[in-house]
């Protein structure tokens, strides 16, 4: 992957991020961002794949500037 590429995937990362804590805000005004909630559950799970996937990229790219 080059910079150009890790630059827009970590971009659309970080909006995708900003998009679920402006609905887990809006949850958690009306008192549902909770586990009975299958929406925050979704929410929280999506969450969690972008952290991971963000991880990964940030290691990989980490690692390819290291070797080049």
């Amino acid at each position: 992957m080059n910079f150009d590429a890790y630059n827009k995937r970590m971009q659309s990362i970080h909006e995708q991020l900003e998009d679920i804590a402006e609905r887990t805000f809006r949850q958690a005004v009306v008192n549902t961002a909770d586990y009975s909630n299958p929406d925050f559950v979704a929410l929280m799970k999506r969450h969690k794949e972008l952290s991971d996937e963000s991880a990964r990229l940030v290691q990989s790219m980490l690692e390819h500037l290291d070797h080049g």
